[in-house]
């Protein structure tokens, strides 16, 4: 191997190193009554029962990526939804209103 070709593995082998690995997404489900929202960064704190293995029950901020999720979360509503739980974020889906 020429000195050009062992700088070049070098640096390839380094940069795969470095990459941080993220741990796969996975979904809960969630309950709990709107607190308030921020439609600014669209975002919703929700009081919320225990959401599977991954948080016990608390009032939290939670972002919403989907417009059309956040459209329906008005403070005082209960709700369920999707959280996904990802590394390091997380943000809330699928939202329904609990009639």
């Amino acid at each position: 191997m020429n000195l050009g070709a062992g700088c070049l593995f070098a640096v390839l082998l380094l940069a795969g190193c470095s990459r941080e690995k993220k741990a796969p997404e996975r979904t809960c489900e969630v309950r709990g009554e709107i607190v308030r929202v921020d439609p600014q960064v669209r975002t919703a704190v929700i009081k919320h029962e225990q959401i599977c293995d991954w948080m016990e029950p608390m009032t939290m901020e939670f972002p919403v990526r989907e417009q059309k999720d956040f459209e329906v979360l008005k403070p005082g509503v209960r709700i369920t939804g999707t959280v996904h739980i990802g590394d390091p974020e997380f943000w809330l889906g699928a939202t329904t209103v609990v009639k």
